[in-house]
């Protein structure tokens, strides 16, 4: 339980109060959001007192059954004779106790507890998903707010172009078809900006769906911008992940729970006895009625079923749960080896994109509108350095939420 400890504490103090709905919420807010009011993680966390039933029902002991028999009744009304040698009527009350043996009620609820402690490691497992989820479409929300920022900004230079055209056709300047071709490009850069506008509105929608709130608005707006801060070496990332990622965790507690099931089916084999126990009473004719008591001891004998097929199953679900951890660990490892190597490369990109081509095709850019109201470079080369422009600043965009997912993706738990 000290590997989750980490993960106890957020999450306690997420659901001891109540998350502030904000019209800008920050990345804590609509995580708290997220923790409080996500109905499936709410489902999900149902899961822990149903294991805890589970556990009820294994500490409960066999019930007794109450015996009563009344036999040999002259319910013909032919009465006992020697000719008719039936009877004599009888009553019985007892009851039947069942033995349980082997040690199948410990090993009931051992196997119940063990499932407990899977299921509340399953469920911080999925607090943690949910966390993540959050984080990385906060990035995603932020990168597409950025691109339908330097979209507009580009349409309105365009736009100007237009109007720039339109002016020099009216002065005999140009040909109406240099008018027509920067139209084209202003109807092409608007059809770029409706796509990255619809982007906006998809990770606009899932980070409100994420935060649980109930109703989706297109004001929604968050507060924040990309995280940039550099990770612990890989070889200590890694070892905080074997020692505290609940999916790892449920996955050994789960090899535990696979050797008390198997100490379950073993107990199994061992068949229960069942002890009876009752009071007989003779209505005899003629004679003094007459009382006994009677005792019965019901021993099966394991002789062909010994639950043989059971306890081969719960040896393979042993060997099936180690399997299922050595492979947790090796992904685990992998997974962030791939995000760090991705962190390395998105870290260079950013640093070339904000040292030199985003500032150089900011430049030029600049430049090139000025030269070209001034009539001294055609409409081709004008627009395609504007298209490189737009083509570095969104490369840049990309390796900037890159560069602020793998926080997120490498630091948790």
């Amino acid at each position: 339980m000290k590997r989750l400890s980490a993960w106890l504490l957020p999450l306690a103090l997420a659901s001891s109060g109540i998350a502030q709905v904000s019209d800008k919420p920050t990345l804590d807010q609509l995580v708290a959001e997220a923790l409080q009011n996500n109905l499936r993680l709410i489902a999900e966390r149902y899961n822990i007192p149903v294991a805890e039933a589970r556990i009820v029902q294994a500490r409960l002991r066999p019930n007794p059954t109450l015996l009563l028999q009344a036999q040999y009744l002259d319910a013909f009304g032919l009465d006992f004779s020697l000719k008719n040698p039936a009877g004599p009527p009888e009553g019985d009350i007892g009851l039947l106790m069942p033995i349980v043996r082997g040690g199948k009620r410990a090993a009931k609820m051992g196997t119940a507890q063990w499932s407990k402690t899977v299921t509340e490691a399953d469920f911080l497992n999925a607090s943690r998903n949910l966390i993540l989820d959050v984080q990385l479409a906060f990035v995603d929300f932020l990168l597409a707010r950025e691109n339908v920022q330097l979209l507009q900004s580009s349409q309105i230079s365009i736009e100007q172009i237009v109007e720039v055209n339109k002016n020099r056709v009216v002065a005999g300047d140009v040909t109406p078809l240099e008018l027509a071709r920067s139209r084209l490009a202003l109807l092409q850069h608007r059809n770029l900006l409706f796509v990255a506008r619809r982007r906006f509105r998809q990770s606009q929608f899932r980070l409100q769906i994420l935060a649980g709130r109930p109703n989706l608005s297109l004001d929604f707006d968050v507060t924040g911008s990309f995280r940039r801060e550099e990770p612990v070496p890989l070889p200590g990332l890694q070892e905080t992940a074997l020692r505290n990622r609940p999916d790892l965790e449920s996955a050994r507690r789960e090899v535990n729970r696979a050797q008390s099931g198997l100490r379950l089916q073993k107990a199994m084999a061992k068949p229960d006895w069942t002890t009876y126990s009752w009071v007989n009473r003779q209505w005899n004719i003629g004679i003094q009625n007459g009382m006994s008591l009677t005792f019965q001891w019901n021993i099966p004998l394991a002789v062909s079923d010994r639950n043989q097929g059971e306890i081969m199953r719960a040896e393979q679900e042993i060997s099936q749960s180690e399997t299922r951890v050595r492979a947790s660990e090796r992904e685990i490892k992998n997974e962030l080896a791939a995000a760090y190597f991705n962190y390395q490369n998105a870290l260079e990109t950013v640093l070339l994109a904000e040292n030199e081509a985003v500032k150089q095709a900011l430049d030029v850019r600049e430049e090139m509108h000025t030269v070209y109201r001034q009539g001294q470079e055609p409409l081709d080369v004008l627009l395609d350095v504007q298209k490189f422009y737009d083509e570095a600043v969104l490369s840049m965009n990309d390796s900037r939420a890159e560069l602020a997912r793998a926080p997120y993706t490498l630091s948790r738990p």
